[in-house]
């Protein structure tokens, strides 16, 4: 495979998730799997993975995040994409940097093909540079299977984990209410994903981390030579690495990451819980909500406090239900307006997130940032109060579960 991949097979698409438009090669049909490019880019080998997927019985979406489509992965080229990535706003390489923010564009992906596609969810499969971000996307309520392969990042760090403290408890959260498996591979000796690193993820993850390890003799000997010269180390365990032969243990990794997204995407008899659900085997209703977090030019932060449950008494951004023949922004602007007051202008969705509500229901909240256009505020609606806080008011007061955490995890607070 020393050759460019033309992706003559595949439907290139231009995906808009919050105003920022990618380019989504897709292909296949069944439920939705992200398969996520690995550096140097979609190689021939990322390639070839995803149409073992799709032909699996998947719509595998790969979207261009990096490098050059399709081409071979050669050392300078390669280095250069390398060098790229590291200084991009989008990516956080190095230790300390916390989430990369391309992670929100790639759970509205998810959620994008979720709606197309259909199925009890999304998979995620991600690779090398973009291997935690399959474990990040899980924060998306769509994604249910994801799959880590020999994730690198923080390049400096080898027993860091490429993950913010808020958005790490939120997907600790995610995996332990809705029972998700991470399925995750590397090679022993990989210098770019170590033990240290799936100790990290287990410590994170508890049992619901399934990290598997290949000997490094496992390794293809002849990869392309951006692997051979740069990379250094066996480490692409079902791309560059992989040897095509019945029985090779890289070719059964390959077939264990089918079977998982399978199990999970493709029910036999009785589904698996949604993506929502609260508990295995029970029958979930999901009840779709939009909140609007909005800060005033001083920095301070609106909130009403709940005079109904869930979670009465506590101070919360103001939100409801969906109605019938809403959008997501639309209900968020009229929640705002119903319970404080003020006419606002929706703006970016920052993300969204689960909460058991009892019976069998699950609310799926959308979050909205939102600046006010004209009014005053003044509680009406099922708000028993609002007002405007500032960040350093916000930690004596009553809040609902995780406002905090949230509210760090989109960078707006502190």
């Amino acid at each position: 495979m020393n050759d460019d991949d033309p992706m003559t097979d595949f439907t290139r698409r231009t995906v808009t998730v919050n105003g920022v438009d990618k380019t989504v090669y897709v292909a296949g049909t069944g439920p939705a799997v992200v398969v996520l490019p690995e550096m140097p880019g979609i190689s021939p080998d990322v390639l070839r993975l995803a149409r073992w997927v799709r032909d699996a019985g998947f719509t595998v979406h790969v979207p261009s995040l990096f490098g050059t489509d399709g081409a071979f992965p050669t050392v300078e080229g390669g280095r250069e994409v390398v060098r790229r990535a590291c200084v991009s706003a989008e990516f956080r390489a190095f230790a300390g940097g916390g989430t990369s923010p391309v992670t929100v564009w790639l759970r509205g992906l998810a959620r994008q093909a979720h709606t197309e596609c259909g199925g009890p969810g999304v998979g995620a499969i991600g690779l090398c540079f973009t291997g935690n971000f399959a474990l990040t996307m899980a924060l998306e309520p769509a994604v249910i299977a994801p799959v880590v392969n020999h994730p690198s990042l923080p390049l400096d760090d080898p027993g860091g984990l490429e993950l913010d403290p808020a958005d790490a408890r939120a997907v600790r959260e995610r995996i332990d209410r809705d029972g998700l498996r991470v399925l995750a591979y590397r090679f022993e000796g990989d210098r770019w994903c170590t033990g240290e690193r799936f100790a990290a993820y287990r410590a994170l993850l508890g049992d619901a981390f399934d990290g598997r390890v290949l000997p490094a003799t496992a390794a293809n000997p002849a990869p392309p030579p951006f692997f051979a010269d740069v990379v250094g180390t066996p480490h692409s365990v079902v791309t560059a690495h992989l040897v095509d032969e019945s029985g090779h243990p890289t070719l059964r990794a390959r077939d264990e990451i089918l079977a998982f997204l399978t199990d999970r995407l493709h029910p036999r008899e009785d589904p698996p819980p949604p993506a929502t659900a609260a508990s295995a085997g029970r029958s979930v209703s999901r009840i779709l909500a939009a909140s609007a977090v909005i800060k005033d030019d001083s920095g301070r932060f609106l909130l009403v406090l709940r005079a109904s449950e869930p979670e009465a008494g506590r101070w919360s951004v103001p939100g409801g239900r969906v109605e019938e023949g809403e959008s997501l922004e639309e209900a968020a602007a009229r929640e705002v307006l119903e319970e404080t007051g003020l006419a606002v202008r929706v703006l970016d969705e920052l993300g969204s997130l689960d909460l058991a509500v009892g019976d069998g229901r699950v609310m799926e909240i959308h979050d909205f940032a939102a600046v006010q256009v004209s009014g005053e505020v003044a509680a009406a609606d099922d708000a028993a109060d609002a007002r405007w806080f500032t960040a350093e008011e916000l930690t004596a007061l009553p809040l609902t579960d995780g406002l905090l955490d949230y509210l760090s995890r989109y960078r707006l607070y502190p």
